[in-house]
């Protein structure tokens, strides 16, 4: 028992002095580190006071006021600006900014190096210019020869090969008019008249003298035009076949109920919305919240809803003019849940959308007043309703006179337009949002009439749906919305 005692004891002893000489190095280790720590910033002060020059990684806007050149001191003039900082007057502005770099500069060089510099410089840019050169000579070259390959492939019957080295060659040089007049005769030749007739005038647009892509169009534009009166006739009617059935059949009324979800669904999903038909139905039904979705999505829905209800209710019913101030209503309820502020506002900020730069906000103004004056002008009374609705919902787009909301309340004003004339509102389907999108982009380069026809599509696909639901038969959105993509661009 007094063995195992004086164990213990001894253990103890040991793990004394242990954790008395792990204390001791850890106090001297941090003592160390003190002393090391003020030893560097003592000589990082004492190398700063004997600098010469200035600090190293300091900007070069801080560097002595005197610049050394051509072996004398340039005593440049300085003045203060409104928050003290010295600048150089705008006579010595240039070459202030040329001597900040490289940092070699600030230490002195010889004029022959001054000048080798310039040289060197000057060499430098033209080199770099030829080289850009090389490349888009180069690029056309390539374009070259798969637009001849790809007719030759044509010719030989692969026109799936044929198709890709045409759109590889406009990949390479969009504006190369023998590609795309090319690409439209290989169209053309397959039945895609219409297209084709699109890249005729695209070449046109780049080489208005060419003189292969004039004859075609003066053989394709008659055509064209007599497919697009085609079409509207086409349009007008299914709306007279729809104003057959009672306006009061349940069948009917169901469907106009469904559509009015699915128009809320489309338009609120190409901006980005994430929320499901039923989603949707659930939060208009009851205003109730939906868990996991966010509080800005369910006020697009409101918004949307509520404007709706506005332009069903009263703008519709109303005669006589289409007024800015109308428009601003719809806007103010589009984004009255979202953005209560800019609501029914014209912007006063600069907005860009995608390439598009819309006007500057100062010219903002004359636009809306002069679009307001082509709506209620009989230049746009005498057009088709459906080309007036796609040609206005395009212009107010291409104004954008709203911060946010510009698509969601051209979208309203197009079907304004064509409810007033008699048709059902129509819904451009989230599917052909890419179709949607270039038709604008194309409008944007100066040809509407792509954009044209894919409303004019829009709108008698959703004719086809009211029809269908009259007849109490089913209807199948994703297929039809298939068919407009088709039936418009063809194969691209």
């Amino acid at each position: 028992m007094e063995k195992r005692r004086r164990k213990i004891s001894v253990f103890k002893e040991h793990v004394q002095s242990i954790s008395s000489l792990t204390h001791d190095l850890t106090k001297l280790l941090f003592y160390f580190t003190i002393i090391t720590v003020l030893g560097t910033l003592l000589l990082q002060l004492i190398g700063v006071l004997h600098m010469k020059g200035p600090v190293p990684n300091l900007p070069a806007y801080y560097a002595e006021r005197t610049i050394r050149k051509d072996n004398r001191i340039l005593d440049a003039t300085h003045h203060q600006d409104f928050d003290g900082m010295e600048q150089l007057d705008e006579s010595d502005m240039e070459k202030h900014f040329g001597l900040l770099l490289p940092k070699e500069m600030l230490a002195g060089i010889t004029r022959d190096n001054d000048k080798s510099k310039e040289t060197d410089t000057s060499e430098h840019v033209k080199k770099n210019i030829k080289r850009q050169s090389n490349i888009r000579n180069a690029r056309y070259e390539e374009a070259m020869i798969a637009v001849k390959k790809a007719k030759q492939l044509a010719e030989s019957g692969n026109k799936k090969l044929a198709s890709k080295l045409f759109q590889h060659a406009l990949a390479l040089e969009p504006e190369f008019a023998d590609a795309l007049t090319g690409y439209g005769e290989f169209l053309e030749y397959d039945n895609n008249i219409i297209q084709a007739d699109l890249l005729y005038q695209r070449a046109l647009t780049y080489e208005p003298s060419h003189s292969t892509a004039l004859a075609n169009r003066e053989r394709t534009m008659p055509v064209v035009e007599e497919l697009d009166k085609s079409l509207l006739s086409e349009i007008d009617k299914k709306k007279t076949e729809l104003y057959k059935y009672p306006p009061h059949s349940k069948a009917l009324r169901r469907a106009m109920k469904e559509f009015y979800y699915e128009h809320i669904y489309h338009t609120v999903a190409l901006e980005g919305n994430s929320l499901t038909i039923e989603e949707i139905k659930e939060i208009i039904n009851t205003r109730n919240g939906i868990a996991g979705r966010s509080l800005y999505e369910h006020n697009e829905v409101i918004g949307v809803d509520e404007a709706l209800k506005y332009l069903n209710n009263t703008l519709v019913l109303k005669y006589g003019a289409i007024t800015i101030e109308q428009i601003k209503e719809l806007h103010k309820r589009v984004i009255g849940f979202v953005d209560p502020v800019n609501a029914g506002i014209i912007r006063s900020n600069q907005v860009y959308v995608g390439k598009h730069i819309p006007p500057h906000p100062d010219e903002v103004p004359f636009y809306m007043e002069e679009f307001n004056d082509w709506l209620n002008s009989e230049n746009a009374r005498d057009m088709h309703p459906v080309e007036f609705a796609a040609v206005a919902h395009y212009k107010l787009v291409y104004i954008h006179p709203f911060i946010d909301g510009n698509g969601r309340t051209s979208r309203l004003l197009m079907n304004m337009i064509l409810m007033k004339n008699g048709f059902p509102p129509v819904s451009i389907q989230v599917g052909d949002r890419w179709v949607y999108y270039e038709t604008l982009q194309a409008a944007n380069h100066g040809d509407l009439r792509p954009f044209i026809r894919f409303i004019a599509r829009c709108v008698s696909f959703t004719l086809d749906g009211y029809l269908l639901a009259a007849e109490d038969l089913p209807f199948y959105p994703e297929l039809n919305s298939q068919n407009i993509i088709i039936e418009t661009f063809g194969e691209s």
